[in-house]
């Protein structure tokens, strides 16, 4: 499933594509035209023409043809690139009327490629004025006419003048673009808000009148239609977890719930998520081994999100994928005003591709359990998001069943502020 965010980016793309196509087409052609009818020298004709083949025909039948957009921005701005740097070079290269022209390579790579592609140009732009510097251009290569000071001066101040021209033009299709980019952008958003209110309003309700009246109607009936009834209410709490998931996440993103920081006691925590937890770990036989730092000291959170949106999301994982009769180890350490806390299980593992993706929101995380138990997919987005709120550091590593037989598990450690009491 391709996300809103790489639709709208393939959106955006082609629309900046479209529109600067002929801007940045024209500079090239207007010079390639200069050094043929101007100064008369046609001895790189064969290269041009292949670069004009390119431009003019292999790019827009890609655009055209396939859906690879990227892949015609990248041939088109690889070929403007090297084809308007050669033409510096065979003016002068460092010494060029104009050289100034190369700081337009990061400013289209951004504009077309986004953020790779400027990162590329400005790399780009500092090998070729390194390349211009140390290997000066060949008297032979340069337009004679060049070497007269009056006339190098004269296509100096044109170059000057079309370059000004350039960037003016250039900037306001894409300040023009980039603010209908971001008002459709802000419309989108709305719609997803509206949409929002609609999950936690119109169906939170009904999906929570539904688990109670389930929960009724398994007292009245029979035992063996309860079966049915206990699917149902399962079903309608799962709906209800996931809501409250999602509401709580946006809440606190949109600063519409405040996180009042406080100095409290991990091991209180810890304790409190274990009784949370306790009748679920109870069906599979978990046990949970602690390993306290009995040093006296605190750190620096919110005790009740740290007990229900951190510790009780990292344990239900760990039940959730642990086998009958395993452990669940934690420990914490307190040293340098820092408090290491280490949650590690013998259950199944995360598989590579699920780890390397398990915060990201393009990506499926959400699994089942060892015994059908069903996640809500916002558990561990929860936790990055209140750990890094309290300027903590999360880090998750993980052998898989298929990979580690043996010895599979998964490790979570978690670095907090603290200090002694």
């Amino acid at each position: 499933m391709i996300s809103s965010k790489l639709i709208n980016d393939f959106e955006k793309r082609k629309k900046i594509f479209i529109s600067l196509y002929p801007v940045i087409l024209l500079p090239f052609a207007f010079y390639f035209l200069r050094l043929n009818f101007f100064y008369n020298d046609f001895r790189f004709n064969l290269f041009f023409y292949f670069i004009f083949f390119i431009l003019l025909f292999i790019v827009p039948s890609l655009y055209k043809f396939t859906e690879k957009l990227f892949l015609t921005l990248w041939i088109f701005y690889t070929s403007v690139t090297v084809a308007g740097t050669f033409l510096i070079f065979l003016a002068g290269g460092y010494t060029a009327p104009g050289v100034f022209w190369i700081s337009v390579i990061p400013l289209m790579g951004v504009a077309l490629l986004g953020e790779s592609g400027g990162l590329i140009g400005m790399s780009y732009t500092i090998l070729t004025v390194v390349i211009f510097h140390f290997i000066p251009t060949p008297i032979s290569y340069i337009p004679k006419e060049l070497l007269n000071p009056v006339s190098y001066q004269s296509e100096r101040t044109l170059n000057l003048n079309l370059f000004i021209l350039f960037n003016l033009v250039f900037t306001f299709i894409y300040y023009k673009l980039e603010k209908k980019s971001r008002n459709e952008l802000i419309i989108q958003k709305n719609k997803i808000e509206n949409l929002l209110k609609v999950l936690f309003h119109d169906i939170a309700n009904p999906a929570l009148n539904i688990q109670l009246q389930s929960h009724k109607l398994i007292k009245q009936m029979p035992l063996e239609n309860n079966g049915a009834l206990n699917s149902i209410m399962t079903s309608s709490k799962h709906i209800n977890q996931i809501l409250e998931s999602v509401r709580s996440l946006k809440a606190f993103e949109d600063g519409k719930s405040v996180i009042l920081y406080e100095w409290f006691s991990i091991d209180e925590a810890i304790n409190s998520a274990i009784d949370s937890v306790k009748d679920k770990l109870s069906e599979k036989n978990i046990l949970i081994e602690l390993d306290f730092d009995k040093s006296p000291y605190k750190i620096y959170g919110n005790q009740a999100l740290f007990t229900h949106q951190v510790l009780i999301n990292i344990l239900t994982n760990s039940i959730k994928f642990s086998a009958e009769n395993k452990k669940i180890f934690i420990s914490t350490k307190f040293q340098n005003d820092v408090c290491s806390l280490k949650i590690s299980d013998q259950g199944i593992g995360i598989p590579p591709e699920i780890l390397k993706n398990l915060f990201s929101d393009n990506y499926q995380t959400s699994r089942k359990g060892l015994k059908g138990e069903i996640g809500t997919g916002y558990g561990m987005s929860l936790v990055q998001f209140f750990i890094e709120n309290f300027s903590g550091k999360l880090e998750i590593t993980s052998k898989d069943i298929s990979h580690f037989p043996e010895n599979s598990g998964t490790e979570i450690n978690i670095s907090l502020k603290a200090k002694s009491n």
